[in-house]
């Protein structure tokens, strides 16, 4: 595919820190009695509603007890789908919970180069998986940068090259 006919990247307005966190302090606020306060347990929970809405039509008596009542992740559901649909383009709540909800535990350079539209979520998942220092990982950013760059007009490479330079 030619280089004038390919798409841009768009920046994803759910790929920062502080929109995910913004996601989380609405759902509290919409649900203070419902929603747990840890947010290991709130990971928990929003799992629980992926594997409800996965398969609804389990209802046996035996294994552990369920943690939460099918009423209330119903409700906690559709009060989240309501709260990332609301402001963002459209994100599946199973995306939201199994991708989304990793960026607040990236590591600081992998958030940064997601957040300014560097790099994509996939990208931001796979350099966050490394476990190197920094410097290793801002040096795989740049070999993806350039490979990626070899492929389209010399204008956005020499622009983002520099801009991967002042990092």
């Amino acid at each position: 595919m030619k280089a004038t006919r390919r798409r841009n990247r768009t920046l994803d307005p759910l790929a920062s820190r502080s929109a995910i966190k913004n996601v989380i302090k609405q759902l509290r606020a919409s649900l203070p009695d419902l929603i747990p306060k840890s947010d290991k347990q709130l990971l928990s929970m929003l799992r629980a509603i992926i594997h409800a809405e996965r398969h609804p039509d389990i209802k046996t008596r035996r294994g552990r007890k369920a943690t939460w009542k099918d009423y209330e992740l119903a409700k906690a559901s559709s009060v989240l789908r309501g709260i990332i649909e609301r402001g963002t383009k459209r994100v599946s709540l199973r995306s939201f919970v199994e991708h989304y909800l990793l960026i607040p535990s990236f590591p600081e350079d992998v958030a940064q180069s997601l957040e300014s539209g560097e790099i994509n979520l996939f990208e931001a998942e796979q350099l966050a998986r490394l476990t190197r220092s920094s410097s290793q990982r801002r040096r795989q950013l740049d070999i993806h940068l350039r490979y990626w760059l070899r492929r389209n007009n010399w204008r956005l490479r020499s622009r983002l090259f520099t801009k991967t330079q002042k990092v």
